[in-house]
């Protein structure tokens, strides 16, 4: 490792050309706890020692949780397709190019994005379904329930 800013407790190796590394850091009140950091082959920095885990996603994706419980998906270089700042507790896996995203604030909302990260269908909903074959079921916050497609256009209520 090149220079390491803080010293690194474990490393695993997580992909071709990225390791994970773990670096235990104590707060204030002298509690220790864990954060994970993603270097290069060289040791360079691509993500520091600020995050609770990573997960692959496949196609280069890799899903993260920061400090304060935000979840954002990177590519495998680094770069955010969706930031932590989009404060979203969960995102889901990819199904028919959709992954199902539930906001972090309240009142807790779902909504769905694309593979590039944009918001397809905004957080709209008190609950939603995985995309198949095209389509969702979703519930609105008055409770009237239906069937969206993958650009977010209301189909069909469900009786």
């Amino acid at each position: 490792m090149n220079h390491p800013k803080y010293p690194v407790h474990s490393s695993t190796k997580f992909k071709p050309g990225i390791t994970v590394i773990r670096q235990l850091q104590i707060n204030e009140y002298s509690f220790g706890q864990d954060f994970y950091g993603l270097i290069d082959d060289q040791g360079n920095e691509i993500i520091p020692c600020e995050c609770q885990y990573f997960i692959p996603m496949g196609e280069g994706l890799i899903k993260a949780e920061d400090r304060l419980g935000n979840v954002g998906i990177l590519y495998q270089a680094g770069n955010f397709v969706v930031p932590f700042s989009r404060w979203y507790q969960s995102v889901g896996a990819f199904h028919n190019d959709r992954a199902l995203v539930r906001s972090a604030t309240l009142p807790l909302a779902y909504g769905f994005i694309d593979r590039q990260g944009n918001e397809v269908s905004p957080l709209k909903y008190a609950n939603a379904g995985y995309f198949c074959n095209g389509i969702a079921a979703v519930q609105k916050f008055d409770g009237k329930k239906g069937v969206i497609d993958k650009t977010g256009k209301w189909l069909t209520p469900i009786e």
